[in-house]
């Protein structure tokens, strides 16, 4: 059923009114929204299924570099399922597992911490990282989680850096699996957003 809505969805172009309905009569409920997606659960399926705007490029371009051999199995990213959808020329529509909200706080401003420093690293590389003790504290924790960190240092090194977007990285983007694997959800946007 899953499959089809998505289908339906691709076929017909509906308007966002109309894909609302189409979503509704479905079985499916809006459990999330942000400035630029829409996510849509029903009971039971193990994935949600989220309308994002074509304009969100960084979310784009996120999505590729979650699904690129290189990254494809670091723990700490999104499983999708199958490919995006363009929908219409407004938004397209991409299935992802179902998670948990992140009740991991200090973690997550220790991730904001090492991609803020991590950044301003490559964008200056005079300073030296070894002097801040943020930065290596940061780091210190986030070593308890190699590919976790492995993950953040090619998020600046790959979006934020090489395609200039802003790190979106808070306790909204970032969520959890059953087995408390924090996952990052939607951790980049476009500058000025």
């Amino acid at each position: 059923m899953e499959t089809n809505i998505m289908r339906l969805l691709e076929l017909t172009r509906p308007s966002l009114e109309q894909a609302y309905s189409i979503l509704d009569r479905a079985g499916f409920e809006e459990i999330a929204h942000g400035s630029y997606a829409e996510i849509f659960y029903r009971d039971g399926d193990p994935f949600v299924l989220r309308l994002y705007a074509n304009s969100d490029r960084a979310y784009a371009d996120f999505i590729e570099f979650a699904m690129d051999g290189t990254h494809r199995g670091n723990p700490h990213l999104p499983r999708f399922r199958g490919r995006p959808m363009k929908v219409n020329n407004e938004y397209s529509s991409v299935r992802m597992e179902k998670l948990a909200p992140c009740h991991m706080v200090d973690i997550v401003t220790d991730m904001q911490m090492f991609v803020v420093f991590r950044e301003h690293y490559a964008r200056h590389p005079k300073d030296d990282p070894k002097e801040n003790p943020e930065y290596q504290k940061a780091i210190g924790i986030l070593e308890l989680k190699p590919k976790l960190l492995e993950l953040l240092a090619a998020l600046v090194d790959d979006l934020i850096v090489k395609h200039g977007y802003q790190d979106d990285i808070d306790i909204n983007n970032v969520m959890m699996r059953a087995n408390d694997t924090l996952v990052l959800i939607d951790p980049v946007c476009g500058k000025g957003f």
